[in-house]
C-alpha cells in the first residue's frame, strides 16, 4: 500500500480553499513567459495553476484559457 503525503503549498487571501483535498498536475507561473508558454501549448483544465504574485493583466490569458477549455 502507498502513502501519499500532502504539503501546503500557499496561503492567503486568494488561496483556492476546498474541503476535500485537491490533487493533480501543477504548472508554476512566475512569469509573463511561462503564462504565455502554458496558453499556448497545453490544456489548461488538466493543471493547477500556481502563481506568483501578479496582478490580473499578468494572469488574464491564463484565466481565459481555463474558461475556453
Amino acid at each position: 500500500m502507498s502513502v501519499t503525503t500532502f504539503h501546503q503549498v500557499g496561503v492567503g487571501l486568494t488561496v483556492f480553499e476546498h474541503e476535500e483535498l485537491i490533487e493533480g498536475p501543477v504548472k508554476w507561473l512566475d512569469s509573463p513567459a511561462a503564462v504565455l508558454q502554458f496558453v499556448t501549448e497545453e490544456d489548461p483544465s488538466r493543471w493547477i495553476v500556481l502563481a506568483r504574485g501578479g496582478t490580473t493583466t499578468f494572469l488574464t490569458p491564463a484565466l481565459s484559457a481555463v474558461s475556453r477549455a
